[in-house]
C-alpha cells in the first residue's frame, strides 16, 4: 500500500513538543551546553585573547620608548660641553651668511702672509638656499691678491684654517697678481622638532676629531688675531 506522504498533515501542539522534549532531552540539554560553551569561547575566550596579545604589543612598544628615552638622557648627559661645540662648529658654518667673518678671514690671511688685497667682489647667488637641497649654500667671492703662485698658496693655506669654511673654485695667477674665486659655506639650522621617541645619534669619534681639528684652527685664528692687533697697533704709532 502506497501513502502519499503530502496528503499527510503533521499537527505540532504543545503535547507534541512536550513528548518530544521529555523523549531527548537526553541529548538535547548537552547539545545546548556545547552550543552555549562554543558562543562562549567564540566571543569572549577569543577576545580576551586578541586583547592579550595587543596588551602585549602595547607593552613592548612602551618598553622600546622608555629604552630610548634611557638613551637619549645617558647621550645629553655625556656632553658636557654641548654648548662650545654648538658655538665651534656655528662659526665654522654659520647659519646664515657672514660676510662680516668672510672680510676679517681676508684680512688675517692677508695680515699674516704679507700678501696684498687688491680687490675683491662678492657675487650674488641665491637669496634663500632651496630647501631640501643635498649641496651646502656658499657665498661666492672673487678675490685679486698680489702675489704670484707661491704667495697665493700661502694666502690660501692659511684662509683655510679660518671661519667660515672655504674652497677654491678656480685659480688665474701670474708672476705678480692672482685671481681666486672662493666659496664660503654656511647652512641654516634646521627648525627644531622635539621628538622624544627618536634616538638621538651619539657623538662618533670621528665628529670629536673634527671639533678637536676646528678647536685648533680657532686657536690659530685667535693667535692670527691677535699677531694682526699688535700689527695695526705698531704702524699707527710711527
Amino acid at each position: 500500500m502506497n501513502t502519499d506522504l503530502s496528503k499527510i498533515k503533521f499537527n505540532f501542539d504543545s503535547g507534541t513538543w512536550r513528548i518530544l522534549y521529555l523523549r531527548h532531552k537526553v541529548y538535547l540539554i548537552p547539545v545546548i551546553v556545547i552550543l552555549v560553551s562554543i558562543l562562549v569561547f567564540l566571543f569572549v575566550v577569543v577576545g580576551q585573547i586578541s586583547d592579550f596579545f595587543s596588551s602585549k604589543e602595547r607593552l613592548t612598544l612602551e618598553q622600546e620608548k622608555i629604552a630610548t628615552l634611557q638613551s637619549n638622557l645617558n647621550i645629553l648627559s655625556s656632553m658636557d660641553d654641548t654648548a662650545d661645540d654648538l658655538q665651534l662648529v656655528l662659526q665654522a658654518l654659520p647659519s646664515e651668511k657672514d660676510f662680516a667673518g668672510i672680510v676679517n678671514a681676508i684680512s688675517a690671511a692677508s695680515s699674516v702672509t704679507g700678501v696684498s688685497v687688491a680687490d675683491y667682489s662678492f657675487q650674488v647667488g641665491l637669496l634663500k638656499p632651496q630647501a631640501g637641497s643635498p649641496e651646502t649654500p656658499s657665498i661666492p667671492l672673487v678675490l685679486t691678491i698680489q702675489a704670484g703662485p707661491d704667495g697665493a698658496r700661502k694666502f690660501l693655506a692659511l684662509l683655510s684654517k679660518t671661519s667660515p669654511l672655504s674652497s677654491v673654485a678656480t685659480i688665474q695667477s701670474d708672476s705678480g697678481s692672482s685671481t681666486l674665486r672662493l666659496l664660503f659655506y654656511y647652512r641654516s639650522l634646521p627648525p627644531l622638532r622635539v621628538d622624544y621617541t627618536v634616538p638621538l645619534r651619539p657623538i662618533t669619534q670621528s665628529d670629536k676629531d673634527l671639533l678637536k681639528k676646528l678647536s685648533d684652527w680657532q686657536v690659530e685664528a685667535k693667535a692670527v688675531n691677535t699677531l694682526t692687533t699688535k700689527t695695526a697697533t705698531v704702524s699707527a704709532s710711527r
